[in-house]
């Protein structure tokens, strides 16, 4: 049986780092948030401070929702892998658990560190079958 593409999730690896860079603005932001609060160059109660204030509350669940999907789609793409005679079956617990890892360390790191195992799934699945 040829691999079959159509019904992938491979493509969910790819928006994830598009997704994830507003986050990693709004964590940036928010650390020149707090330099500015505490240099005192910007008041505490302005409509720039609401914005920057919210933007970080926001940030984590925008993380949270699109890590979820992250991993459930690698989950999903690596059991249609294994189910098909592709020349490549990725290990469905080793890519799912890099996935998860990844997400919980977002939380933790201010680098895109879900982009390594998003761009790293999808560029070994290209080079090995395609997209």
């Amino acid at each position: 049986m040829a691999v079959d593409n159509t019904h992938g999730w491979w493509w969910i690896g790819v928006l994830v780092p598009i997704v994830e860079l507003p986050r990693l603005l709004v964590v940036g932001l928010f650390g020149l948030q707090s330099a500015l609060f505490t240099s005192g160059l910007i008041a505490t109660d302005g409509p720039a401070a609401i914005a920057l204030i919210s933007g970080t509350v926001f940030a984590p669940l925008v993380l949270l929702v699109v890590g979820l999907v992250f991993i459930v789609s690698l989950w999903l793409d690596t059991r249609a892998l294994s189910r098909t005679d592709a020349p490549w079956t990725p290990n469905q617990w080793r890519w799912t658990g890099a996935g998860l890892l990844s997400v919980v360390a977002a939380f933790v790191l201010p680098i895109p560190v879900v982009w390594i195992v998003s761009l790293g799934y999808c560029s070994r699945r290209y080079r090995r079958i395609g997209l």
